[in-house]
């Protein structure tokens, strides 16, 4: 069907070209077998990321939320784990 050394932009332009003279000798069945697969593999990557991005999605619901502290907050913990202990 293809020459051995088409490469993918070859292709595309092949796709958006039909007439080109370098293809001319695929069949329109080898056309639309082309275009099938293109179609059909697009098709599915964005499935597979519409599942990922819903997994995310669900995951982030459920996280639980912790406020952050405060500078101040930080700096007193800080400033008393550096005191000396009183023993």
């Amino acid at each position: 069907m293809l020459p051995a050394t088409a490469d993918v932009n070859s292709l595309g332009q092949y796709l958006l070209n039909p007439l080109a003279a370098q293809f001319a000798h695929i069949t329109p069945a080898g056309l639309d077998a082309i275009r099938l697969s293109l179609s059909n593999s697009i098709t599915y990557m964005f499935l597979i990321g519409a599942v990922i991005v819903l997994c995310a999605l669900v995951t982030s619901v459920f996280v639980k939320s912790v406020p952050l502290k405060s500078a101040d907050q930080y700096h007193e913990r800080e400033e008393k784990s550096n005191e000396p202990s009183r023993e």
